[in-house]
């Protein structure tokens, strides 16, 4: 269900037409993996996250938020 929730995030996203980056909200649980924190307050391109979501961890918690001016 997560993983669906992130691929229709970044579609909306990119169907809004304004937003071209995307804030990485990741390692949330604490669980410490040095990938997650190190992506977790990243900003990145809407492309770069779209490849994010298919390296997430089967059960993590990245999430995005648009960076809107």
């Amino acid at each position: 269900t997560v993983h669906a929730t992130r691929i229709s995030t970044i579609h909306a996203y990119q169907d809004e037409g304004s937003i071209e980056e995307v804030m990485i909200f990741d390692n949330q649980t604490g669980f410490g993996d040095s990938q997650c924190s190190e992506l977790n307050g990243r900003i990145v391109p809407i492309e770069e996250a779209r490849d994010l979501i298919d390296s997430e961890h089967a059960n993590g918690t990245r999430a995005f938020a648009p960076v809107v001016a």
